[in-house]
């Protein structure tokens, strides 16, 4: 219930149970992570139908453990199988999630948002520099020499940036 709240938090717009488990074992589950939405009784194929219409309203994640689950995994926008699952669901999905801990994801969000963040800087930073660059060298102020060093000044600028990944 806590992580959900978590991802609530971070702009998860809706969360949804997606079991091959009955329906009463569904509803008590789904009630103890706060009432979140939930289908029951699905086979896979039902699965895939669920994320297709999931996936009308936006981006859909999905996380599974089993062979029943890779369908769906290769269905969605990112798929995360779970460490301990079968093979076949580790083959299709985005990403496993190998210490079988779901309470990590709000952080593996979070890592990943400021990954993509710190990416886009440094595509931009790039980009800019180049260009100035370009532009100094067609109107003949830039020597060669300039463009070599702002390219390799740019290249450590840009590793320098990506260290702060691993900042908390």
């Amino acid at each position: 219930k806590e992580t959900l709240s978590k991802l609530y938090d971070m702009g998860i717009k809706k969360i949804v149970m997606l079991t091959g488990d009955s329906n009463d074992e569904a509803k008590k589950i789904a009630k103890e992570c706060g009432n979140i939405d939930y289908k029951a009784k699905l086979m896979p194929e039902g699965k895939v139908e669920e994320i297709n219409k999931l996936k009308q309203l936006g981006k859909v994640i999905f996380i599974g453990d089993g062979i029943n689950d890779s369908p769906v995994l290769a269905t969605s926008d990112f798929g995360i199988a779970m460490g301990e699952g079968t093979d076949i669901a580790g083959t299709t999905a985005d990403s496993i999630l190998i210490s079988n801990n779901i309470f990590v994801l709000p952080q593996i969000i979070k890592i990943a948002r400021k990954t993509l963040r710190i990416v886009n800087e440094n595509i931009t930073i790039s980009l800019l520099a180049k260009l100035v660059v370009l532009a100094l060298g067609l109107l003949g102020i830039a020597p060669i020499w300039l463009a070599v060093a702002a390219d390799t000044g740019i290249t450590l600028l840009t590793v320098i940036n990506s260290i702060r990944i691993f900042k908390k």
